[in-house]
């Protein structure tokens, strides 16, 4: 029994060999398989709740598939969608997971776009140290990337953000400058350059040039609507806009940007961004005194990050919802949450988050009797200004000193009357002091000359930048508009010389064909039909000179562009001129040319425009028309002052399908092996619209056509 138990054993384990390599091509296929709808996701922007569970099956695929490469690259996909959608533990397990493997693959690119999503994540965690020994390890890849590649345009956006948090503005714009350079070069890709412009507008808005912010910004979106995929990044992009609009005082504006960016979170749902356009809303519509509809608002922003990672966007909510009970005068409330507030700008480490809530909850601790606090506080808040802030957070903590000695009012007085009692003993003591206090006075004023020079020299080097950027904008701008008009000319000089060449073939070649018969056979011509022929030949040469010096003329004038110049045209003889040219050609095939028109019909147009418009129809009519046909021009004045011309033909007539291809086409086949050398109806109904007509045109099979002009 035991010997056969170790067969039953053997069998087993020789069945599982057996069986691996056919379960490693089924994982292999599978992961095949749902590579397809990964991309297809990633086309489409799906770093959400659609995406997310494809990315997930993808990455169990990939571990069975034992394919590091595609685990690595969906681990990525997969930690962008947690951080997305601010399930920020799980992103970071993730980006941590596509970091190790890329280096294992050696895929450089890959490493620092998951390492740059993995600091921004360790930013919103309140996790310092890890974000430092992640930002150390990503700034020594930065000297051995090559310019302009993947892996060196990863770092520097993951430089230029951690520059604009640290307040190193300058160094973050060379970063930004250097992205938004590369991005232009590339205009097949408008998301991208969208968010290299709208970056860059951030780094205006941070040094407070609201011009330039919005002006990026707006570039920046303009480039965004190019993308469909982009709709979800649409919401945070108008949020920028509406902070810029707030900084500047326009209320408003700032309101309504904030509402379209909440229309497109209606369509594309994400708790994190809401909670942000709904805690910054409410604090516009406080400013504007609209305080139920803020704290409306306020509390949906709450909401939105209860169970949120995001501890920046927490620190926002409950500030923005401090200030607002602030305003309504509710103090306890307004306490409660501005400590909340306050306890996760700690955790963030954040001078610029912390100031704005340590000064709004010392007025709060005030409010409510906590004077030592509010003392605090306000200290503390005085210290994270700068010197621009320095003399309105001294004039506060001068308030709030006042304050809180009125509570001690017995204590002072009793210091007061021992300070005059000891006032002679201490006066030697005291101007020694005064020399001290004089001597850090100066001090003090050497270092703020110090800090005003630095500030200055910061000032000089932005402005400086925006000059820069102005040029390089204005430059673009009259390099486009050159191009636009080099093609604009030569696209009219080849109208010009189809125009010329379709009017001038039909009476030359009608002309050559004259001659022709003059020379090869003149027995047999006899006297009278040879004079006629002649004479014939002479008007038609005369008519051939004058259309030919009418063009040239008018083709001068027309060079760099075709404008329409109207002054009054006498239909009449328009037409008379027209029938004179076309006549030996109708003769030739035995077409009947007939015409009508009133004798004193007068129109304001461009009597250049109409020739070319009617020539090309009466052309066209005789050569689509069999021999011993008819073609008729007839012109009359319509309703409302308006001129209806009309070419009428019995040739063959089109059915439905030929009239919809009329117009983008160069028409039917013409009749009796003509060549087909016409200017064709597109370029004439284009002259047409430019005299603010209409060409309509009627036929049927067997029935002939009619072309109608009304101006």
């Amino acid at each position: 029994m035991k010997k056969l138990r170790n067969w039953k054993w053997l069998g087993a384990f020789i069945a599982i060999v057996l069986t691996q390599p056919a379960r490693a091509q089924s994982a292999h296929a599978e992961a095949q398989r749902l590579e397809v709808e990964v991309d297809k996701h990633l086309k489409n922007q799906d770093f959400n709740r659609v995406g997310l569970p494809v990315f997930l099956r993808a990455i169990q695929a990939d571990e069975r598939a034992q394919d590091d490469t595609l685990k690595a690259q969906h681990s990525l996909f997969a930690g962008i969608s947690y951080y997305e959608l601010g399930r920020l533990d799980s992103a970071a397990s993730l980006l941590r997971q596509s970091m190790r493997l890329s280096l294992k693959i050696d895929n450089t690119p890959q490493f620092t776009q998951a390492g740059g999503y993995l600091h921004t994540v360790y930013d919103k965690q309140a996790q310092p140290d890890s974000a430092r020994n992640l930002r150390s390890r990503l700034l020594k890849i930065y000297p051995h990337t090559k310019p302009n590649s993947q892996a060196r345009l990863n770092l520097d956006d993951f430089l230029a953000e951690y520059y604009q948090n640290d307040g190193q503005y300058a160094r973050a714009l060379r970063h930004r400058l250097a992205i938004l350079a590369f991005r232009r070069q590339r205009p097949d890709r408008p998301a991208a350059l969208g968010i290299a412009l709208a970056n860059v507008g951030e780094l205006f808005y941070l040094q407070q040039q609201y011009r330039q912010a919005l002006r990026y910004r707006y570039e920046g979106l303009l480039e965004l609507r190019k993308d469909p995929t982009m709709r979800a990044t649409m919401p945070e992009l108008h949020a920028m806009i509406a902070k810029t609009y707030r900084e500047m005082g326009q209320l408003d504006s700032a309101k309504m940007q904030y509402d379209i960016g909440l229309r497109y979170l209606a369509a594309n749902p994400d708790p994190n961004a809401a909670g942000y356009l709904y805690s910054e809303l409410s604090s516009v519509l406080a400013q504007q005194g609209k305080l139920a509809e803020a704290r409306r608002y306020s509390q949906r922003a709450l909401a939105s990050f209860t169970s949120s990672g995001d501890v920046d966007g927490r620190a926002q909510a409950y500030y923005f919802a401090g200030d607002l009970a602030l305003r309504a005068r509710d103090f306890a409330p307004a306490r409660a949450y501005l400590r909340q507030a306050y306890t996760l700008a700690l955790q963030l480490q954040s001078n610029d988050r912390l100031e704005p809530i340590a000064r709004r909850l010392a007025q709060a601790e005030a409010a409510t009797g906590n004077y030592a606090e509010a003392y605090r506080l306000r200290e503390l808040s005085a210290t994270l200004l700068d010197s621009a802030h320095a003399a309105t957070g001294q004039k506060a903590m001068a308030e709030m000193e006042a304050r809180y000695q009125n509570r001690d009012k017995q204590q002072q007085i009793k210091v007061l009357n021992n300070e005059n009692r000891l006032r002679v003993a201490e006066a030697a003591s005291q101007r020694r002091a005064k020399y001290l206090a004089l001597t850090g006075v100066a001090a003090l004023l050497l270092v703020l000359g110090l800090i005003g020079l630095l500030l200055r020299q910061r000032q000089r080097t932005a402005a400086q930048l925006a000059r820069q950027n102005e040029e390089l904008a204005g430059l673009n701008h009259r390099l486009n508009r050159s191009n636009a008009q080099l093609a604009e000319a030569n696209q009219t000089k080849a109208k010009l010389f189809s125009i010329i060449s379709h009017d001038l073939r039909a009476p030359v070649g009608n002309l050559f064909q004259l001659l022709e018969i003059i020379q090869e056979a003149p027995d047999l011509l006899d006297e009278v039909t040879r004079q006629q022929q002649t004479a014939h030949l002479r008007q038609t040469t005369r008519d051939l000179l004058d259309t030919m010096e009418e063009l040239l003329a008018w083709s001068k004038d027309q060079l760099d562009h075709l404008d329409p110049v109207a002054e009054d045209v006498a239909i009449l003889p328009t037409l008379q001129e027209l029938t004179a040219l076309y006549e030996p050609l109708a003769q030739r095939k035995s077409i009947q040319l007939t015409m009508n028109c009133p004798p004193k019909l007068h129109y304001q147009t461009d009597p250049n425009f109409l020739r070319v418009i009617l020539r090309n129809l009466a052309q066209n009519a005789i050569k689509f028309t069999p021999e011993s046909g008819k073609v008729s021009l007839s012109a009359e004045a319509g309703p409302d002052s308006r001129l209806t011309l009309r070419v009428s033909d019995t040739g063959p007539g089109m059915d439905a399908a030929q009239l919809a291809q009329l117009l983008s086409a160069e028409g039917a086949k013409p009749a009796a092996g003509d060549p087909a050398h016409g200017l064709g109806l597109r370029l004439t109904q284009e002259f047409v619209e430019k005299l603010g007509g209409v060409l309509t045109v009627a036929s049927e099979p067997g029935r002939g056509s009619v072309f109608t002009v009304v101006l």
